[in-house]
């Protein structure tokens, strides 16, 4: 049987022996499962999946992503916008046959300036 004395200051055995190497021991024990709980979760927070450099990395691809599609979007309102302009009149057909072929009106004189 351990020997177990009270302490003076409360009514709290004091325990002597080994069942104080045990009570130790415990709590020894304890404490470092408990260290090694929080260093894995730590661990997992830094670097493993999930974690918060994972998430600075992917919110910068989504920032350039997101650029990318603006840069994009605006392409395709200026092409949909001459699309328009080409099914709705001549003068855009007009303009892109003198700008891109070269072509010119009947009676119309063509002067080529040609920078030296």
């Amino acid at each position: 049987m351990p020997v177990v004395a009270r302490s003076e200051a409360s009514d709290t055995p004091v325990r002597f022996g080994a069942a104080a190497w045990s009570a130790n021991m415990s709590t020894t024990i304890l404490m470092v499962v408990l260290l090694l709980v929080i260093l894995l979760l730590q661990y997992k927070l830094w670097v493993g999946a999930g974690s918060i450099a994972e998430v600075w990395r992917l919110q910068d691809a989504i920032e350039t992503q997101q650029l990318e599609n603006k840069g994009l979007r605006d392409r395709n309102q200026a092409l949909h916008a001459e699309v328009r302009d080409l099914k709705s009149g001549t003068e855009a057909i007009e303009e892109r046959a003198r700008n891109d072929l070269g072509m010119i009106k009947k009676d119309e004189t063509f002067y080529h300036i040609v920078d030296e």
